[in-house]
């Protein structure tokens, strides 16, 4: 599952303001807004489905990097890697996986055919990246990182654009060496943070960039409200979409638990967790639902669901 976490937030586990490490090389402008609570735009759906792609396909991207070299092999998955930056804040990320013959990150990147090229000549071209892999290649010790890079084979355009597999594949492989060190890993944070705590925003280097979640930022003509009733009502509104927010969020903690709970329900009961199941607890009734989502053109990747459907046999589901 995606992480759909702002580039920086608040997590309350550890008492610190966390800096996403795939977000660490962006504008400066942008991630002090994120730190001082500003609700940006959601990504285009566009934007969004291209790194969709990214996510569908790093399966594939990845087993095409163990068939490149004999003798590699991949582990630890997503393992979390942080950057403790003072005391209140730090950087935190999840690599794609750990090449342990070479003490190598791989990162897998689907990409398209000019950002392919562009970064064949090497990480800087990009430097985004840079600080991403900085942080995965220091926070695992790595002694090298490897960019698995695939570029997407794609047919048609527009809404009838399709991503049908990998056209090319190449290899960047970097020195951590090369990358920006963990001191200065730590100042951009630091920077960052003492920014967030003024009042001025930092310049950006793009006044007209798209799709910028703060565009409306970069025109600075707002529209002064005054009128003290008014200002309590646009208060009370941000505190309500915030509200929603942490709303959602909740939900989705909240499902993820009642499904673990059920799973563990049919465990102890020696139920098959890939089969249907209706359980009866009381009045209430439970469906466990399982599915095996095939590979197509659509979905890209084969995937399960599973979770449960509860209702009460007295009042209805």
């Amino acid at each position: 599952m995606g992480d759909d976490r702002p580039p920086v937030y608040f997590d309350p586990d550890v008492d610190r303001w966390v800096y996403r490490a795939s977000s660490l090389g962006r504008c400066d402008r942008e991630l002090v807004l994120w730190r001082q609570g500003q609700e940006g735009f959601l990504t285009p759906d566009w934007m969004q489905a291209r790194f969709d792609e990214g996510h569908e396909f790093e399966r594939r991207i990845l087993d095409t990097y163990l068939s490149k070299g004999e003798g590699r092999e991949l582990r630890d998955h997503q393992t979390q890697v942080t950057i403790a930056v003072g005391k209140h804040a730090m950087v935190r990320g999840s690599i794609d996986g750990w090449d342990s013959t070479t003490n190598t990150v791989v990162d897998a990147k689907f990409l398209g055919p000019d950002l392919f090229k562009k970064l064949q000549a090497g990480i800087r071209a990009f430097p985004s990246y840079a600080w991403q892999q900085a942080v995965y290649a220091h926070g695992m010790g790595a002694e090298r990182v490897c960019l698995a890079m695939a570029l997407k084979d794609v047919e048609g355009d527009g809404d009838e654009r399709k991503v049908v597999g990998i056209a090319d594949y190449f290899e960047l492989w970097v020195d951590p060496d090369d990358l920006p060190s963990v001191p200065e890993i730590k100042a951009r944070v630091m920077r960052l943070e003492k920014l967030a705590a003024g009042t001025d925003l930092p310049a950006c280097p793009d006044p007209t960039p798209f799709p910028c979640p703060f565009h409306h930022f970069h025109d600075d003509k707002f529209v002064e409200v005054t009128d003290d009733l008014l200002v309590a009502e646009i208060r009370r509104a941000q505190s309500l979409n915030a509200q929603a927010r942490r709303e959602e969020r909740d939900a989705k903690a909240h499902k993820a638990e009642a499904t673990e709970i059920i799973e563990r329900v049919l465990e102890e009961l020696e139920l098959d967790p890939t089969k249907r199941h209706r359980l009866a607890a009381g009045t209430v009734h439970v469906t466990w639902c399982f599915e095996e989502v095939g590979e197509s053109t659509r979905t890209f990747k084969a995937h399960t669901r599973k979770y449960p459907r509860f209702g009460d046999r007295e009042g209805g589901a």
